[in-house]
């Protein structure tokens, strides 16, 4: 654990009346960790009440999801303090933006401007997800920039769509065949 006098100037380190305070604080603040159950809050998300995982998506930055509050069930609130961590360590990839347009969309892409011959440090993405909300997609536009590296605009927001169809492939064949007759003439005088 941490001492106080650890912290002190090599100046007064070796007062006997500034090691009786920091002994005297370093008491008092072990009686306060011994009274609260768990100072890391992080191994134990998964079982976090609601209105703590608000605060924990206020300490860990992930709060810039203006949507946090309303839309967003439990289990993705605590995936997204999770991923947090990571996000931090990554913030300003194309990653990064991925990943969590893949957490609160289950599928999502960025494609950059040079993969579909756009305007340099552009980017597109690119969801199956049905965003018809105008709140909800400004939300995400919002997640998405808090993320994204600030030298990279979004250019558009794509809403892909899957559909199951027969494809039916037809071929037709020409042949073209001439065939020239020419009659053999005599020329010889008889």
């Amino acid at each position: 654990m941490f001492n106080t006098i650890d912290i002190c100037p090599d100046s007064i380190k070796d007062d006997p009346q500034v090691q009786a305070a920091c002994d005297a604080i370093d008491q008092e603040l072990r009686a306060i960790y011994d009274e609260i159950p768990s100072i890391s809050f992080v191994p134990s998300i998964a079982t976090q009440v609601p209105p703590l995982l608000d605060i924990l998506a206020w300490q860990y930055h992930v709060d810039v999801w203006q949507g946090w509050e309303g839309d967003l069930d439990v289990d993705t609130k605590r995936k997204l303090i999770m991923e947090s961590f990571m996000w931090h360590s990554k913030k300003g990839t194309k990653w990064a933006v991925e990943q969590m347009l893949q957490t609160v969309f289950k599928q999502g892409s960025v494609t950059e401007w040079y993969e579909y011959g756009g305007r340099p440090y552009f980017f597109r993405i690119v969801t199956l997800d049905d965003i018809v909300d105008p709140v909800k997609l400004q939300t995400v536009i919002n997640a998405v920039y808090a993320v994204k590296n600030e030298r990279s605009w979004l250019d558009s927001f794509i809403r892909a769509r899957q559909q199951m169809q027969t494809l039916y492939i037809g071929m037709a064949v020409l042949t073209k065949s001439t065939i020239t007759i020419k009659m053999a003439i005599d020329h010889r005088i008889p």
